[in-house]
């Protein structure tokens, strides 16, 4: 009988403890302490490179709509539904990734596109979001041709 007993009270202090913890309705504010700590190292990590990127964002308004050259790396690419060839390309001194769209994608690129290539392009700066937009690009100068 006093085994019964301890393993009913067991069971319900395993309830209780439960939830106490895992309920919406918090007695101890341990969520506080937690979302706080969480908050503390989101906002250290996160608010230079959010200052670092609404700083380019500021200086990169007066050049919408105009046409820009960038040198950088490509990340990644794909054919849209026009098949036009839209590429990302990583660029050391822009904290944003920059997509750009190819014109005339078949008659600029003769050899395929490798990852990790070095590429040089020109095109309209359209938008700036999560990522920068270029339109109408056109390749100045991929590494693969200097090879």
């Amino acid at each position: 009988m006093k085994k019964i007993f301890q393993y009913i009270l067991l069971f319900i202090s395993g309830i209780a403890l439960g939830v106490l913890l895992f309920s919406e309705n918090d007695f101890l504010g341990i969520s506080d302490l937690i979302n706080n700590q969480v908050e503390n190292n989101y906002l250290a990590v996160e608010k230079p490179g959010n200052k670092e990127k609404s700083a380019f964002v500021q200086s990169a308004i007066p050049m919408l709509g105009k046409e820009i050259i960038v040198n950088g790396t490509i990340q990644e690419g794909y054919k849209n539904i026009e098949n036009e060839l839209v590429l990302y390309v990583s660029v050391s001194n822009i904290p944003f990734v920059v997509s750009c769209t190819l014109e005339n994608t078949n008659m600029q690129i003769f050899s395929p596109i490798k990852l990790g290539e070095i590429i040089s392009i020109k095109g309209r700066f359209t938008e700036i979001d999560t990522q920068m937009e270029m339109e109408s690009c056109m390749v100045l100068k991929r590494e693969s041709d200097t090879e």
